[in-house]
């Protein structure tokens, strides 16, 4: 099955991105990426919103 995505782009703080790269460096993430996709996920659910829990 192959999975549709959309590239996005956004603005973030210096102090947000160092703090994602600090977690992606002592291995709580994969990658920035993995970070950023988990983060949106979780807000999602939180909302009741309708959440594909696959490896996307």
């Amino acid at each position: 099955m192959e999975s549709e995505s959309e590239k996005v782009s956004f603005n973030i703080s210096p102090e947000d991105l160092g703090y994602i790269n600090l977690l992606v460096s002592r291995g709580d993430y994969s990658t920035k990426n993995n970070f950023i996709h988990n983060a949106i996920k979780n807000e999602l659910a939180n909302n009741n919103a309708p959440v594909d829990h696959g490896n996307n």
